[in-house]
């Protein structure tokens, strides 16, 4: 009787035990299972709080991670200040049209630059900014552009305007003769010359009291030009480039900041690198969830909006991010101060060994809110304030 029983309710047995296992497969479950459940007893589940230590197990440094600034939809120009910091922004623009006629006889009469651009976010009325137009030396592509290295730019000055923040109409700016005659030689040599090898125009501020941004839409390149046509006419044409391709750099006035918190800046580039120490972990260590919290300065850095976007990223030994492992982003509390990530996939790599124990880079990705710093708490702050790692790993006996 016994044997029969056994045997009707093994199935039962095996389909609740898998039902169970399943259930605390997932990150959220893996926390409610203790080494008392009777169905995974091989396995031992241990919690890990940094913040059980009274020595922060960890240390940061703050750099600039100069990844470039290829934008889809918008570039800025002009200075902001935060205390001694200064930051200035310099926008490059590359034009292309297709579709041309046969200009190859043609002769270049003028080029002008009209540009839109507008207020960034929280600039104030009567804030404005010097600009100057100058010819880029080399061709370039978004994704090269560095702000530690910055395109070169020609000693001649193509055009000067000012905006100021009250203004929201176009700057049509008449460009040199030369300039006209260089776009030409371009279109002529080949539509493709120009959207991959034309160099384009830098717009770089003389002198400023806050950022704008370029509105690309509105922003175009004329050129005037006389030809003639197929039949043998001769004929005044005008045609309008679009912006094909922009990024811009940003020069600062610092080289790095302070190390007593961690400052972020999205525009700059301006990341930290936190490294904790976990020489406990064990490639036998199955992670079951693990969760970087960092608290926000809002003292220095006041939330004056809803979006706030910091990534964090496994880190490689040159400070970038590992291109293996995705950029996670951190979720924000009710307060706006307390920021926290799922890192269990990189930890679980520590884990393993498939990636040495570089740290975490820290990344802004955006916040609506001009130039201005993230400031995150430091090793220097007492517990609850300072970052915390909580992983949840499970040991096999």
């Amino acid at each position: 009787m016994k044997t029969v029983l056994s045997t009707a309710f093994r199935p039962f047995i095996t389909s609740l035990c898998l039902i169970v296992l399943l259930a605390c497969s997932s990150e959220d479950a893996v926390n409610l299972v203790g080494s008392d459940n009777p169905f995974i007893t091989p396995n031992r589940f241990f919690n890990y709080d940094s913040d059980s230590s009274q020595t922060p197990p960890f240390s940061f440094q703050n750099f600039s991670i100069d990844s470039g600034y290829a934008t889809g939809g918008y570039a800025f120009v002009g200075e902001e200040e935060n205390g001694a910091k200064q930051l200035t922004a310099t926008t490059y623009l590359k034009f292309w049209a297709g579709d041309f006629p046969n200009v190859d006889t043609a002769t270049a009469i003028s080029a002008t630059l009209t540009l839109r651009v507008e207020n960034w976010q929280d600039s104030l009325a009567g804030q404005n900014v010097v600009f100057e137009a100058k010819t880029i030396v080399d061709s370039w592509q978004p994704a090269s552009v560095r702000s530690k290295y910055p395109l070169s730019v020609g000693n001649e000055v193509l055009a000067e305007f000012s905006f100021t923040i009250e203004d929201s109409s176009s700057i049509e700016m008449t460009l040199p003769k030369s300039f006209a005659d260089q776009l030409l030689s371009d279109i002529q040599n080949g539509e493709d010359y120009l959207l991959d090898s034309s160099k384009g125009i830098a717009l770089i501020p003389k002198s400023a009291s806050t950022l704008v941004s370029v509105d690309f839409s509105d922003s175009k390149l004329r050129i005037t030009l006389d030809r003639k046509t197929d039949s043998g006419l001769d004929e005044r044409f005008s045609k309008l480039l679009d912006v094909s391709s922009s990024a811009y750099s940003v020069e600062t006035n610092y080289s790095s900041f302070s190390n007593d918190a961690i400052y972020l800046q999205s525009v700059s580039a301006d990341g930290a690198n936190l490294t904790f120490n976990l020489d406990f972990l064990q490639p036998e260590f199955q992670i079951g969830k693990a969760t970087l919290s960092i608290t926000r300065d809002t003292l220095y850095s006041e939330i004056n909006d809803t979006l706030n976007s910091v990534g964090v990223g496994l880190a490689s030994d040159d400070l970038t991010v590992d291109e293996n492992t995705s950029i996670k982003l951190f979720s924000v509390d009710s307060t706006g101060a307390v920021y926290s990530a799922n890192v269990t996939q990189i930890v679980q790599k520590w884990a393993l060994n498939q990636h040495p124990n570089n740290g975490f880079i820290l990344r802004p990705i955006q916040e609506l809110r001009d130039f201005n710093f993230l400031r995150f708490y430091g090793d220097q702050e007492s517990i609850g304030l300072r970052p915390r790692l909580t992983i949840t790993y499970a040991v096999s006996e």
